[in-house]
């Protein structure tokens, strides 16, 4: 029971200093192309796994991005269609 407890706060130990180093490279990765491929480098290797994951992440990539690049598109339109509708009421 004891061993149980302890791994799983070694493992929200991991966890969380992996969500510590995303955070802090998520600063320095954004805006740059294929920026998912460098963070999961640094991720990877933090947490000490096979660096040969982002070999699968990179043929997926371009398939993301374009997920990504159409949500962004989509929230811009959104907002401006909202604005211009809220901006109507008040004049």
């Amino acid at each position: 029971m004891c061993s149980q407890q302890f791994q799983n706060l070694k493992a929200s130990r991991s966890l969380s200093r992996a969500i510590r180093f995303e955070l802090i490279s998520s600063f320095g990765i954004a805006g740059v192309g294929g920026g998912a491929t460098f963070a999961a480098i640094v991720v990877l290797s933090t947490l000490n796994l096979p660096l040969e994951l982002v070999g699968l992440l990179i043929s997926i990539e371009p398939l993301i991005d374009m997920g990504r690049t159409a949500l962004n598109v989509n929230g811009a339109m959104t907002a401006g269609t909202l604005s211009s509708k809220w901006l109507k009421l008040k004049e």
